[in-house]
């Protein structure tokens, strides 16, 4: 008996040691043992093209001009890159006017969400801003940024008024961004490590701001001794990557996202209350606010629900007589009647293709049109 456990345990040895060794070759890996998942995060955009902020947490850096690769798990789990050109400059990802039309510099649109705004996997000349400039003519700033709650644009936005001088300003809504109003950190993937952000409460029927200054806590490399040492393994790295990529990239969902780290409040309501405050915001520094409703990809198949948080939002939008713009219905309705044409608008899952942001800004510049003629 004592033979047979003995052979097993030399067998299943030697068998992970060639599964390594044949991986590493495959892998181009070699010698090396430094933490692939630590590696494979580092190649990305997050970290690199932000920096510390004591308000927002984190916010665009000044300038920032890379190709940068954005890691993700395909259908089946595996692990791929897409990369994307990202120029930051000024604190905000540039709006290059590509197709040199004539811009009227009169009328300035500021753009203010999260990455579907900023262009999470898009190249700088692809994002919905640069588009809507082209398709209207007028002058488009990228004030997005990645991760960013609805929270964090509101408090982004007087220095970006201060900046920019916008006649209108287009607040995006996303699902998550309108989530994130209520969660008073944001986890790093890998480490789990939490960073604090700004959130509101309310006081009465008012909103405070909370956890403001922030204080910077640095940033911690590895999650755990067992984590950093199993991630040095390429046959560790390439069985993991497939069956479990949320866990060992710590990919951290709402699903899952510790609820110690959630407010009490009710995102909805904290959300119409951010819009609320917009809209004082545009009465004293005379712009034009206008509220913009974006969806995530859903399956073609797929009879789930609409995004409930999106609507109810826009009603309270609609409700203090700001201008609303809802891509639901014609995303619906792409989705039923042409799920090929829906598929190209989207990269699985994830963010807008270059074609989907084109799609928006179609839907957005009759609207901004017929306000500046008002």
């Amino acid at each position: 008996m004592k033979k047979k456990i003995f052979s097993f345990l030399i067998g299943t040895g030697v068998s992970l040691v060639c599964g390594e060794l044949v991986l590493r070759l495959l892998f181009e890996q070699g010698a090396k043992f430094n933490n692939i998942p630590l590696r494979d995060l580092k190649l990305q955009f997050f970290e690199k093209t932000s920096q510390f902020d004591p308000v927002l947490s984190w916010k665009p850096k000044a300038s920032f001009k890379k190709i940068e690769s954005n890691l993700l798990p395909n259908p089946i789990g595996r692990k791929h890159f897409r990369n994307a050109l990202t120029t930051i400059e000024h604190g905000m990802r540039i709006t290059p006017n590509t197709w040199n039309v004539p811009l009227n510099s009169k009328i300035r649109i500021l753009a203010l969400g999260d990455s579907f705004t900023f262009g999470g996997e898009v190249h700088n000349e692809e994002t919905w801003p640069v588009h809507l400039q082209a398709l209207t003519r007028f002058k488009v700033f990228n004030g997005a940024f990645n991760g960013f709650g609805l929270d964090q644009s509101l408090l982004s936005l007087e220095p970006l008024i201060q900046q920019t001088k916008p006649t209108a300003v287009i607040l995006s809504l996303t699902n998550e961004n309108i989530y994130r109003t209520v969660k008073t950190v944001r986890m790093k993937s890998f480490t789990g490590q939490p960073v604090p952000k700004p959130y509101f409460v309310f006081q009465g029927e008012r909103l405070k701001l909370m956890n403001v200054p922030i204080e910077d806590v640095g940033h911690r490399e590895v999650e755990s001794r067992f984590k950093d040492l199993l991630g040095r393994s390429v046959l560790a790295d390439f069985v993991m990557s497939q069956i479990a990529f949320n866990y060992w990239y710590g990919v951290q969902w709402a699903e899952d996202f510790p609820r110690k780290y959630f407010t009490r409040e009710d995102p909805v309501k904290v959300s119409c209350a951010i819009l609320s405050e917009f809209q004082t915001l545009s009465k004293q520094h005379h712009f034009i606010p206008i509220v913009l409703g974006q969806y995530y990809w859903r399956d073609t198949r797929s009879k789930a629900p609409q995004d409930v948080f999106t609507q109810k939002v826009l009603e309270c939008a609609r409700m203090l007589q700001i201008a609303t713009v809802d891509l639901w219905k014609g995303l619906e309705n792409l989705r039923q009647e042409d799920p090929d044409e829906y598929n190209t608008l989207f990269y699985p899952g994830h963010h807008m293709t270059n074609r989907g942001n084109l799609w928006v800004a179609n839907q957005l510049a009759p609207v901004i049109e017929e306000k500046m003629k008002q």
